[in-house]
């Protein structure tokens, strides 16, 4: 079903906010979006700022398909690596390969780059896993809450 779809992706602005903070929702822990918004705000204001200053000039990417904007994609460049940060497709459109075409584009540009593609994936998020498995990232590190994985660079 993969092949139904393509994709964009626009740097998000301000009028994302709501588009922003869906994806921050649709990300957490079903248990975490019975908290009082106020604190689930707070998580988002303070994950936001922690991105932006682990990752400097990391790309804030919203996912559109058909036109309508369905997910986010962090997505981190350093001289070293390419890192995704953070990829959350909204639940409607979930489960019809668009993660995995983002991603699979990723893994295409940063072998072009020479640099390694990596993730951190919760350990919990066993879909991910397998997603991840299938574009052919292998694990690098589990600590028991998350796993590292990577496309390592081609050689040479």
């Amino acid at each position: 079903m993969a092949g139904a779809f393509t994709f964009a992706l626009r740097m998000a602005g301000p009028d994302d906010a709501e588009l922003l903070w869906q994806a921050f929702l649709a990300g957490r822990p079903t248990s975490h979006t019975t908290l009082p918004e106020a604190l689930l705000r707070n998580q988002h204001r303070a994950r936001e700022a922690a991105y932006a200053a682990g990752y400097p000039g990391i790309e804030n990417c919203v996912i559109v398909t058909a036109g309508r904007p369905v997910g986010r994609l962090l997505v981190w460049w350093s001289d070293d690596e390419c890192r995704v940060v953070d990829l959350v497709i909204l639940p409607a459109e979930r489960r019809q390969g668009l993660a995995g075409l983002v991603l699979a584009s990723l893994v295409d540009e940063a072998k072009r780059a020479g640099k390694p593609l990596r993730a951190n994936l919760p350990a919990e998020n066993v879909s991910a896993q397998r997603l991840y498995h299938r574009l052919g990232f292998r694990l690098v590190s589990n600590d028991g809450a998350s796993l590292a994985v990577e496309v390592p660079a081609p050689p040479g």
